[in-house]
């Protein structure tokens, strides 16, 4: 079952990223989103580039409350490479929409490739915003992520993602 799940998951991928999204079908998806997980926060930035969805994430814990709280960064996916050049990591996350509602796309987890060990994972992602008639409430949206496969070279891969891969995200601007 789980198979079929991922062929029918790929084949509707392959068609929404073969074909060029229109702006209006990634308006919805633009924006910053989050996930609080206790004292932990999720963000999930996404921006329109050349009619595709781009993005990067970070996890953040805050530590005390109120005025004396204080935010650490965990990890983030815009990682610098080269100072000298001011040269970045590319988006971690691209794709497409074909209707406003699912968006589907390559995501990079390379949380663990900045300790000099460990590549990249890449996976599937899917963010498929959730039916709701209430005109007041933050838009959600159920965020999955997938494993694409491939080569694993053991101690070098990741075997599990680092970033989360089934939650649901608030849109948050």
């Amino acid at each position: 079952m789980k198979t079929i799940i991922k062929i029918i998951f790929f084949l509707i991928l392959t068609n929404a990223y073969s074909q060029q999204s229109n702006n209006s079908d990634l308006e919805p998806f633009a924006g910053t989103w989050k996930w609080q997980n206790n004292n932990q926060t999720f963000k999930v930035h996404f921006y329109i580039n050349n009619g595709y969805l781009k993005g990067n994430y970070e996890l953040i814990e805050t530590t005390g409350s109120g005025l004396s709280s204080t935010e650490t960064l965990i990890y983030k996916s815009k990682i610098l490479i080269n100072t000298d050049l001011n040269f970045y990591f590319g988006p971690a996350i691209s794709g497409g929409s074909l209707d406003g509602v699912l968006f589907t796309g390559y995501i990079r987890d390379n949380v663990l490739w900045t300790d000099g060990i460990h590549s990249t994972k890449d996976g599937i992602i899917s963010i498929d915003i959730i039916d709701n008639s209430c005109l007041t409430c933050p838009t959600t949206a159920a965020w999955k992520v997938f494993s694409e496969g491939g080569i694993i070279i053991e101690g070098v891969t990741p075997i599990n993602f680092t970033i989360p891969t089934d939650i649901t995200l608030t849109k948050v601007n």
